[in-house]
């Protein structure tokens, strides 16, 4: 074939035209729809401090003998509550191999976090499990149904979210072992979670992976991190079950680093808590 004939020739154009759209249409559907995930997220985010928040006001004041003997407004992780048997009593019935639940920390924060990783569940994606243990496929992970969903949302959401009390709305500054509830004190909680970005070839563009150092044992991230995502990640480090952290940072998924916050007044009830500040 002469050249001039070549340069007319307009046999596959269509194809080649199909190619040329496709690539970037597909990637602009992929990322809208992994940027709405995100929106998504942060609205079941924003709901699980809401409900950590209304748990917090009623327990933190609640009668020291259902917890131990833990003072009022205590948020320490020291205690002898068996924080994790709703948790197991549920992954047995499931059926699940996830009947080691990660214990919760203290009475107090235990039903505090329990009341902040229901919500959260929504957002478990068993793929990450199969990811992260290597002992199956996506489509068996993905197969799985809603009861896979929870299970691998029992064993990953107190890894994957960090439940914080800052000392007042938007401050950096955490109260470490007690929360001040005196005269209807105003209680924040903010709640950090860590949200797998699966989509695709677009996840690495809008999230970034998590690295672990294991000089410090702690998670890490690149250098050039954004400041918010430090502070994120900052909080992400308190959260129960650090071990499982490990595999999830060496896993090499991506993740979005989610933030919400809710305040309410610390309610008070005709019990010990009265008692006890008056004394």
């Amino acid at each position: 074939m002469r050249l001039r004939e070549l340069g007319c020739d307009r046999r596959g154009v269509v194809m080649a035209e199909f190619l040329i759209c496709f690539v970037p249409v597909l990637l602009i559907f992929l990322g809208t729809l992994q940027l709405t995930l995100i929106a998504a997220g942060k609205l079941v985010v924003q709901h699980a401090a809401v409900r950590g928040v209304r748990a917090a006001i009623v327990v933190l004041t609640d009668d020291p003998r259902h917890y131990d003997d833990r003072p009022c407004g205590d948020i320490s992780d020291t205690g002898s509550g068996d924080s994790s048997s709703f948790e197991r009593r549920l992954a047995r019935r499931l059926g699940t191999r996830t009947s080691e639940a990660p214990n919760l920390g203290g009475p107090r924060m235990a039903d505090i976090r329990r009341a902040v990783h229901t919500p959260l569940m929504a957002l478990a994606q068993p793929a990450l499990l199969g990811a992260i243990l290597r002992d199956g496929s996506v489509a068996d992970a993905l197969r799985g149904g809603a009861a896979a969903r929870v299970s691998t949302g029992l064993l990953l959401t107190p890894a994957l979210t960090a439940t914080t009390f800052p000392t007042g709305p938007g401050s950096r500054e955490l109260q470490r072992a007690r929360v001040s509830i005196e005269g209807g004190a105003l209680v924040t909680v903010r709640v950090t979670h860590a949200m797998p970005c699966l989509i695709p070839f677009v996840g690495r563009l809008t999230c970034a992976p998590l690295a672990w150092s294991p000089l410090r044992g702690q998670l890490e991230l690149p250098k050039r991190a954004s400041e918010s995502r430090r502070a994120a990640l900052e909080e992400l480090r308190v959260a129960p079950s650090a071990r499982l952290q490990r595999g999830i940072a060496r896993s090499g998924l991506p993740f979005a680093l989610l933030q919400a916050e809710a305040s309410l007044p610390a309610q008070h009830a005709a019990h010990g808590c009265h008692m006890e500040q008056r004394q």
